[in-house]
Formats: C-alpha cells, sequence, structure tokens
C-alpha cells in the first residue's frame, strides 16, 4: 500500500511538515509506504467553472493543466490513499484556493486512474 502525503502549507519545514513527517513514520511501522508531495508556494491555476471536466470526463481531469497539478495528479494515481495537511488560519477552514486546488487535482487522479 502507498499512500500520498500531501503539505498544502507554504512553508516546506513548517508544521504541516512536522505532522506528515510523524505520520510517514508510523505509516512506515504499519509496512505503509508514503510519500510527500509539497505543494508549497507554486503557483496553481484554480477552477474556473468551465464545466470542461464533466463535458469530457475521458480528457483527464482538468483543462487547467499547470506544473503542480499534472504532477499532482500522477502522483494520485499512483497511490492507494490520500493524506492532506493544509494550513488552518482562522476559524478551522483550509485556505479556499487551496482546497479548491486539492480537490480539482483528486477528481483528475481518480478519473485517470479509474480509466485504466
Amino acid at each position: 500500500m502507498n499512500v500520498l502525503l500531501v503539505n498544502g502549507s507554504p512553508h516546506a519545514n513548517g508544521c504541516i511538515a512536522t505532522s506528515l513527517s510523524e505520520i510517514a513514520k508510523q505509516l512506515k511501522c504499519n509496512g505503509v509506504t508514503s510519500e510527500v508531495f509539497h505543494i508549497g508556494n507554486k503557483p496553481m491555476q484554480g477552477c474556473m467553472g468551465c464545466g470542461f471536466c464533466k463535458q469530457k470526463p475521458n480528457a483527464n481531469g482538468c483543462v487547467c493543466q499547470d506544473e503542480v497539478y499534472t504532477a499532482l495528479v500522477e502522483k494520485i494515481k499512483n497511490c492507494d490513499g490520500i493524506i492532506i495537511g493544509a494550513p488552518v488560519y482562522y476559524a478551522g477552514d483550509c485556505d479556499g484556493e487551496r482546497t479548491a486546488d486539492i480537490a480539482n487535482a483528486i477528481r483528475g487522479g481518480y478519473k485517470a486512474a479509474n480509466e485504466i
């Protein structure tokens, strides 16, 4: 089993990275491999609401396939589980843009993985 640990924080070595590192240690103790994917402060195109993903469901996800999106989708295709770590800035919610970015990538990776 392989689990993808997504670090949605802009800080490569911050609290989210520390938390994901602890999770990775526990997964390893239980025979589960893991890999951390750090989104960081790299730009990701947000959802434009164009409906491309609905109109062309076999087109591997989103029309906005930037470098980060493409890399994340490839990682998602090859994992058995995903754990997302993201900063909480106020009142318990993850940053809206980061939530949308990760959701789009998961949707794209899930579709592609299930078409194989």
